[in-house]
């Protein structure tokens, strides 16, 4: 969710809604067969989506509704909470003010 794959990398402004329909996208994706790849499992499609760089209270979200265990999840580095991963991740995108609500 660094915003790279969206133009003036708007990626990390997308809204709750879009980050869980993002990984439910992926992972209902992963479970079905295309041309490249059989279809994966679930256990499979959870693992993969979990190391994707999307929205992690979205993926857990998702692989939590479908069964599957979230604990698949990477630990987040040097003991950080999703709150300071976010606020590191805002900072790198040069995000230092509040957005403006007008």
């Amino acid at each position: 969710m660094n915003g790279s794959g969206y133009p003036a990398g708007i990626g990390a402004e997308l809204d709750t809604v879009a980050c869980l329909l993002a990984a439910a996208d992926v992972f209902h994706a992963l479970g079905e067969a295309r041309p490249h790849r059989p279809a994966l499992a679930p256990a499979e499609a959870a693992r993969v989506l979990a190391s994707l760089p999307l929205d992690r209270a979205a993926v857990r979200t998702v692989l939590d509704a479908a069964g599957t265990s979230s604990a698949v999840l990477p630990a987040l580095p040097v003991g950080l909470t999703e709150r300071e991963l976010d606020v590191l991740r805002l900072l790198a995108a040069g995000r230092t003010k509040p957005p403006d609500r007008r």
